[in-house]
């Protein structure tokens, strides 16, 4: 006899059942584990920035925030000047015109 044959005997279907269940619950934990272990080693090492990249990467969001900001009210400016010229353009147009007069009839 097999070392195996006394599963498949007659008597022992429930136990030779128990026996191959446990064995695909320890190959399906196994699998587990190793897929985990896979996915948790799979990026590498990466060192962290160091100070020098950290303060050139926000040295270079800063410039860029402030020519963005200083556009903006760049912009916001002109339109003002803009403005306020066309009203005192309308004001001395206004002045330099004659008056019309005005008939009673």
């Amino acid at each position: 006899m097999r070392q195996a044959d006394f599963l498949f005997l007659p008597n022992n279907d429930i136990f030779a059942y128990q026996i191959r269940y446990m064995v695909n619950k320890v190959h399906v934990l196994l699998f587990s584990c190793i897929t985990i272990l896979f996915a948790s080693c799979s990026g590498g090492t990466q060192e962290p920035p160091s100070h020098a990249e950290v303060d050139s990467i926000v040295n270079a969001r800063v410039n860029a925030l402030q020519i963005e900001m200083q556009s903006k009210n760049d912009s916001i400016i002109n339109d003002m000047a803009k403005k306020r010229a066309d009203s005192i353009l309308t004001t001395i147009k206004a002045q330099n015109t004659p008056a019309t007069p005005q008939t009673v009839k």
